[in-house]
């Protein structure tokens, strides 16, 4: 049996070695729940498989049967007759917050009436791990009514472990918007990661901690850059932008060559903000819009985009259209900063760097003192720093004669070799100045 989410998530043995088995054993060995699974999919239909693995994971998982089941009471059904109602799947990257929280903030509340009022088990976790799995059975649904506030929920939980959600509302003023803003801010505040800083990848965000490392000095203009930047994170300075009818939000491109401090600098300013400002480290697997809507909960907010081409393509292609787009459409009055970084600008469209998007650009010239070592030396990490600084001179000849500039891809070559090849000590030193011809990509805008 295949998947295909199989080359993008980490396998699970034990979930891989149930897959595999004929339906008959599975559907004997786990009995109706499983059947049901199947008849709902048809074995042979392109998800059936996803819906098989993810059931087998939840069960894995601790998932638990669920009783059968009477008549909806009265009250319920009424109100999911006569109420207004809209369809809401929460953010991928709050999915985790409502799973963790729907315990305590339904099923453990006395202004909230389960049903079925069966047990609903699960084993939450910290939120920052990413793993927990209701016992909902898939597909399944649970209401929870608030009759003094005249709202329902009926919780869903599907195939893949994705909460989705159907509200209902009386009367709610506002709207169904206003309905929809109530029950998710009822569930996500208090915010655990309001003030933090987190890592944001396709399906999920955690609370991280940076290494910040030894820090250089950086050129006058770069620091003045940055306190442009980060001058939206003070309150005053909001304020009196928003008096004035101007934008409360800024934007910079953090430019230099590979070991010049980009990252270094993006953290330092990552960990300076922090506690006041809720920074935002989001990774290319992410979508364009998915960050820009988590971010747009926080105010003030810093998102870093490193290697910011990686996010998207040519210009007119979707995701790097998405990204303009969700720059132009950024709240007026939400205290966002944007701090991208780039080895080289010199492909960037003018559309990007133009006033009210990255309008701030900073240039890094110069290597920070000891980068290329610590390159060399994480991916050799067997040979002395001797041999290390040797190789380094090595590297810069050859890459000097080239017109070019080190960059990582120039490192990652001579280890490789070095280790396919199992060369180390003198015998390294020799293949590097007689056999080695560097591999290099981009080019030198430094001398352009």
């Amino acid at each position: 049996m295949t998947d295909k989410t199989a080359a993008s998530e980490p396998s699970d043995p034990q979930i891989e070695t149930l897959a595999e088995l004929p339906r008959e054993t599975l559907e004997q060995a786990l009995g109706l729940q499983l059947g049901q699974v199947i008849l709902a999919n048809g074995w042979d239909e392109p998800h059936a498989p996803e819906a098989t693995r993810g059931f087998l994971k939840a069960v894995l998982s601790g998932l638990t049967p669920v009783p059968s089941r009477a008549e909806v009471p009265p009250h319920i059904q009424e109100a999911i007759d006569e109420w207004p109602e809209t369809y809401h799947s929460p953010s991928a990257h709050y999915q985790q917050l409502w799973k963790t929280r729907a315990h305590e903030r339904f099923v453990d509340s006395a202004d909230w009436e389960a049903w079925p009022q069966d047990s609903w088990k699960g084993s939450a976790k910290a939120v920052e791990t990413g793993e927990y799995v209701p016992a909902l059975m898939n597909s399944e649904h649970r209401y929870f009514l608030n009759a003094a506030e005249q709202i329902m929920v009926r919780f869903t939980l599907d195939y893949e472990g994705r909460v989705d959600l159907t509200l209902y509302g009386k009367e709610v003023e506002g709207g169904i918007n206003e309905l929809i803003t109530t029950i998710e801010d009822y569930v996500i505040l208090p915010d655990p990661y309001d003030g933090k800083i987190v890592r944001l990848d396709g399906r999920s965000v955690k609370i991280i901690d940076l290494e910040l490392g030894d820090i250089s000095g950086y050129s006058s203009e770069v620091e003045a850059a940055v306190r442009w930047m980060s001058s939206i994170a003070d309150s005053e300075i909001r304020d009196r932008l928003k008096e004035l009818g101007l934008p409360a939000r800024a934007g910079l491109l953090l430019e230099g060559p590979p070991g010049s401090g980009k990252t270094t600098l993006a953290r330092r300013i990552a960990r300076d903000l922090s506690g006041d400002t809720t920074v935002v480290y989001a990774t290319p697997d992410s979508s364009i819009e998915d960050i820009f809507a988590f971010a747009d909960r926080y105010e003030p907010v810093l998102i870093v985009l490193e290697d910011v081409e990686s996010f998207f393509g040519e210009r007119g292609e979707n995701d790097f259209s998405s990204f303009l787009n969700e720059l132009d459409g950024l709240d007026q009055e939400g205290g966002q900063m944007i701090l991208a970084t780039t080895n080289d600008s010199s492909q960037f469209d003018e559309a990007v760097v133009r006033p009210g998007r990255l309008e701030q650009r900073a240039l890094i010239v110069d290597v920070q003192p000891g980068a290329h070592l610590a390159m060399i030396r994480k991916r050799l990490s067997g040979e002395t720093d001797a041999l290390l600084e040797e190789l380094l001179q090595i590297i810069e000849e050859k890459v000097g004669d080239t017109g070019k500039i080190i960059t990582p891809a120039v490192i990652d070559s001579l280890a490789r070799h070095a280790i396919m090849l199992r060369l180390s000590g003198a015998e390294l030193k020799n293949y590097a100045k007689n056999d080695w011809v560097p591999y290099y990509e981009g080019h030198s805008y430094i001398d352009g």
